[in-house]
């Protein structure tokens, strides 16, 4: 009886091991990729950001009648303190006289993701 319980706890114990290892070593090829640019978003992280800030956007006093995310890529490390899940997303807003441009800061938590910060860029106009 003894024998068994040991063999249980032992198995127990490698494959607790191995889950570590597989964990520690997926956290470090994300952290490795995501900063290298290597890897474009996916279709759920894309569809993800987009529901965020859908929401955002619905809770904002002006709506805009259109909006369109125009680039998302994986925030780089800055002054050596790297951040593995940090995105910058670039929007097109379309409002009914005006047209602005906002770059978000995202943050993925480990369900879904945080605005971190909102930047209003300035779009200069064509002149005709």
């Amino acid at each position: 009886m003894k024998s068994k319980i040991k063999t249980i706890l032992l198995t127990i114990l490698i494959f607790s091991l191995l889950e570590c290892i597989v964990y520690i070593g997926y956290s470090i090829w994300d952290i490795r990729d995501g900063f290298s640019g290597k890897r474009s978003l996916t279709e759920q992280e894309i569809s993800d950001i987009s529901s965020t800030l859908s929401n955002y956007f619905n809770n904002q006093e002006s709506k805009p009648i259109k909006w369109e995310i125009c680039s998302a890529y994986f925030a780089e490390a800055i002054y050596d303190d790297p951040v593995s899940n940090q995105y910058n997303v670039n929007v097109d807003c379309f409002y009914e006289n005006e047209k602005k441009n906002y770059r978000f800061t995202l943050l993925k938590g480990l369900k879904k993701y945080h605005i971190d910060t909102v930047q209003e860029l300035y779009i200069y106009l064509d002149e005709k």
